[in-house]
Parts: C-alpha cells; sequence; structure tokens
C-alpha cells in the first residue's frame, strides 16, 4: 500500500487490552515504525521510532504496560504505550520474527532467525535463556494462558511446546499441589 506517495508495509497489528489503542508495524523505505492508533476516533497517536530495519511483530503485555516490536535489525525493543517512549533495545543476535509476552508479564519469548527462541526477563531487560530445536526460523510463538507451556511454529514445517517453568518451580508446584487421599 502508499502512504503520502511512498510505499508501506505493514506485517502486524494488535490491541492494547482495553482496546482503545491499535499498535501496528509499518516499514517505509528506510524508515521503520510502530504506529499507535486511536480506535475510537481511527486517528494516529504516535510514531514509535528506533529500529533499523524492518518490523515483523508487535505486543503487548496482558495490563497493557508495555508493547515489544521485533525486528530484522536483530533487536527487541520495549516501548511504554502510553508516553510513547522507548524503554529498552535488546540486541538478540539474530533477526527477530515473533515476540509474546508472558501472561503475567514477566518474560518475553521472542522467535529467532538462527532457529531458536530466546527469552527474556522483562523487568531485567536481558535474554536469559534460549531453547533450541527447530531447525529453520522461528516465525510465532505463543504462551499457555498459565504461563505454563509455550508454543513455537517453525519454517521446518513443525510446532513444538515447550515446558516454560524451571525445574525448582515445577518441583514447588508438585509438592504444594493437593492429592486426593489414597
Amino acid at each position: 500500500s502508499q502512504l503520502n506517495g511512498r510505499q508501506i508495509c505493514s506485517t502486524d497489528v494488535a490491541f492494547h487490552p482495553d482496546g482503545g489503542l491499535l499498535a501496528s508495524t509499518h516499514t517505509l523505505v528506510n524508515d521503520p515504525t510502530v504506529r499507535l492508533w486511536d480506535v475510537a476516533s481511527r486517528t494516529q497517536v504516535a510514531e514509535l521510532r528506533g529500529h533499523t530495519d524492518h518490523i515483523w511483530r508487535v505486543a503487548f503485555t496482558t495490563d497493557g504496560k508495555l508493547l515489544a516490536s521485533a525486528s530484522r535489525d536483530k533487536t527487541v525493543r520495549l516501548w511504554d504505550p502510553r508516553t510513547h517512549k522507548n524503554l529498552a533495545v535488546i540486541p538478540l543476535g539474530s533477526i527477530v520474527y515473533g515476540v509474546a509476552f508472558s501472561p503475567d508479564g514477566t518474560r518475553l519469548a521472542a522467535g529467532c532467525a538462527d532457529g531458536s527462541i530466546r527469552l527474556i526477563d522483562v523487568a531485567r531487560r536481558e535474554q536469559v535463556a534460549e531453547l533450541r530445536g527447530h531447525s529453520d526460523y522461528v516465525h510465532a510463538v505463543a504462551w499457555s494462558p498459565d504461563g505454563t507451556r509455550l508454543v513455537s511454529g517453525s519454517g521446518d514445517t513443525t510446532i513444538r511446546v515447550w515446558d516454560a517453568l524451571s525445574p525448582a518451580v515445577r518441583a514447588a508446584r508438585m509438592s504444594t499441589a493437593n492429592f486426593p487421599p489414597p
């Protein structure tokens, strides 16, 4: 499509949890942006700039306090959708195709061109784990509603389901589980 006579590519959109704001990716020639739109008035309220290459995905936290963007520039950026400020640039060393926040907003999964899923600690603003198993790019990531599983879709034509709990957390949950009496 065209914007002001220039070629534009949009690859993703995401609603803010309150439904009043929409984020969309836009890549103009040498001008990749995330645009925020007021849904009721259908007007643009902000352009979020900083990525240096195509932006593939955007995602909000469930509380709407953060917005993540995934880019071909091998970074994930975290934004404040209220102030429109860039809060963090997280370099991942691979093109980032997909992002998804865990339901509690503490982790961000990033699907990468090198076949990995990178897990980011949102509070620390850094990568804390790398999941390997796909033999081609990871284009899609999604969390289960309870945050215990992560699903990834890849160019290797597989979908993988990952256990998203650390062994320590899983053991603690098992030890406190209510089991029926014998």
